[in-house]
């Protein structure tokens, strides 16, 4: 054992996260903290956890300098925002609260709310870093780059799940050998308006654009494009797919199935995908219908980002391993067992399993590719085998149909926006105005943000691929 000063100990840790960055009174009140578990005979609580809030503080997921704020209070009661300080300043704020309002009232209760911990990257930057790592791992510049586009509309979109929080799981494909990066797809057959297509284990940004390219151009010629794929990999956003048709004055449609997910209603086992539908159509007055959904209540990763976060689960997403509800993310993140969408049979879930076996016939069955209790298991991370993922792609020429598609589109979006809401503080949202605003959002503030766990894993990633980390923004 070393032995050191008690005030020279504290001197220490102070210092450490001024440098970090903490204004000093936020880090004398931190460092005091420590000391005293040290003293306590409490380590696991003093010096020992130094290098972890500077670790929060130099990254930008944690903000030491902010204020924290009452958002409601009662005499005796007051529910705070911590505003993503250190602990210490935090519970500093809101004791002294409580000792005040227990002194005129004889009771102080006060709760503490963590603002979501959150690091915020320019998406350039977090787009340099996908490619990068993707690029590290084996792939060709343009199948990285392809595909670090494809994860960056995710979290622009507002679908985190499947932006960043899928990087890992594509690098140890790539790295295991299991997916082949710079394989070329080719077609097996087709006619006038329709193609089959081996992706030939390429990553899934790579084979989608080859086979939305195919259906795009048997669209404009013929009127639909419909391509089937086989031997592909995890192809991300579905709406992202469809809209690349959209760009081209087509109806775009997109399938894909996935590792089974679901479990039928009625069963205790998954046996189908979370396998999304897409449509996006652009209309005229600037306006889109856009639909990106799973054909469970929600994706896997939707449920991952629960467990990052350490939240409960809403009702009606996930089964544990009795085939009850659960509302745990870790049990069910391990379960990986989603309920279908609209939830139990009673809620009429078996629709949710209907639409989802449709997609799998679209997808794996059409396609020759693996599907439902074929396909492997991927949502833990262990991987044996290629995917053989099924993909079904569509694109629709508007103008072999009746004129005037495009104007009564945008009618039927903007009279959807129009009708009463059940509450005036929520207003009626057309398909896709969730995406847009988020979209809008990030390209008015020029960065993406993620929760803390994310940027750690990022860091992690870096260092094992021996690339240049993500650089997180401090303001």
């Amino acid at each position: 054992m070393g032995k050191v000063a008690t005030p020279e100990a504290m001197r220490f840790m102070a210092d450490c996260l001024k440098a970090a960055g903490a204004a000093a009174k936020a880090a004398e009140q931190q460092a005091e903290l420590l000391i005293q578990a040290d003293r306590f005979g409490h380590p696991s609580h003093g010096l020992n956890r130094l290098e972890n809030y500077v670790k929060d503080i130099k990254s930008g997921v944690c903000k030491p300098n902010n204020k924290p704020k009452v958002l409601k209070e009662t005499e005796s009661t007051a529910w705070v925002d911590a505003n993503n300080v250190l602990g210490a300043t935090a519970s500093h704020f809101a004791m002294d609260i409580a000792i005040q309002k227990a002194e005129e009232t004889g009771v102080g209760w006060v709760s503490v709310k963590v603002s979501a911990i959150m690091g915020k990257v320019a998406t350039p930057e977090a787009m340099r870093f996908m490619a990068d790592c993707l690029k590290a791992a084996g792939a060709a510049a343009k199948a990285a780059e392809q595909q670090a586009e494809l994860l960056i509309q995710a979290d622009r979109f507002g679908h985190p799940s499947h932006g960043l929080n899928r990087l890992e799981n594509y690098v140890k494909d790539i790295k295991s050998g299991v997916c082949k990066p710079n394989n070329k797809p080719k077609v097996l057959k087709e006619t006038e308006s329709t193609a089959w297509v081996d992706a030939n284990n390429v990553l899934g940004a790579t084979a989608s654009h080859f086979a939305m390219d195919i259906a795009i151009q048997k669209a404009e010629e013929t009127g639909v494009g419909w391509v089937s794929v086989k031997g592909s990999n995890h192809n991300g956003m579905a709406g992202f797919w469809s809209q690349k048709a959209a760009d081209k004055c087509m109806i775009g449609m997109a399938f894909t199935n996935t590792s089974p997910l679901l479990a039928p209603t009625r069963s205790k086992k998954s046996a189908l995908g979370t396998n999304p539908i897409s449509v996006v159509a652009h209309a005229s007055r600037g306006e889109t219908f856009y639909l990106d959904m799973a054909t469970t209540a929600v994706a896997l990763g939707k449920i991952e980002m629960q467990r990052r976060k350490g939240e409960p689960l809403p009702s009606g997403w996930a089964q544990g391993p009795d085939g009850m509800e659960t509302k745990e993310a870790e049990l069910a993140f391990k379960t990986a067992c989603l309920m279908p969408l609209g939830g139990s049979e009673l809620t009429s879930g078996y629709k949710g399993y209907g639409l989802s076996a449709v997609v799998e016939l679209f997808s794996g069955i059409l396609a020759g590719a693996n599907y439902g209790h074929h396909v492997r298991s991927w949502s833990q991370g262990k991987v044996a085998a290629p995917a053989n993922l099924g993909h079904c792609f569509v694109a629709i020429n508007p103008q072999c149909f009746a004129p005037g598609f495009r104007d009564r589109l945008a009618d039927c979006i903007q009279h959807w926006r129009k009708l009463e809401p059940t509450d005036p503080e929520l207003p009626v949202l057309a398909p896709g105005d969730k995406e847009r605003k988020a979209a809008d959002a990030v390209d008015a503030a020029g960065v993406v943000s993620y929760v803390k766990q994310q940027i750690e894993s990022s860091a992690a990633l870096a260092k094992t691929l021996n690339v240049r980390p993500m650089e997180v923004c401090l303001d």
